[in-house]
């Protein structure tokens, strides 16, 4: 079922941090990058270059420092 949880935030939010999710769904940020890799490998879901900045205006974290996923529409 988390494995669940963790697509459906991610497609719900557009793009997500590891970080976050990880809060979210109170579990590691290990355990969260192995479930988003997952969705990766299906297809679903893309890692962002380091660098990559999230969805929020408040420009508060150094870019470098965030791992983010970004969900794939289906063509």
């Amino acid at each position: 079922m988390l494995l669940l949880d963790v697509r459906d935030r991610v497609k719900s939010a557009g793009r997500i941090a590891v970080h976050d999710l990880s809060i979210d769904l109170n579990i590691s940020p290990a355990d969260t990058r192995s479930m988003l890799d997952h969705w990766v490998t299906k297809g679903c879901l893309r890692k962002l270059p380091a660098g990559s900045i999230c969805k929020g205006s408040c420009r508060s974290c150094a870019p470098d420092s965030i791992e983010l996923y970004e969900w794939i529409p289906p063509l």
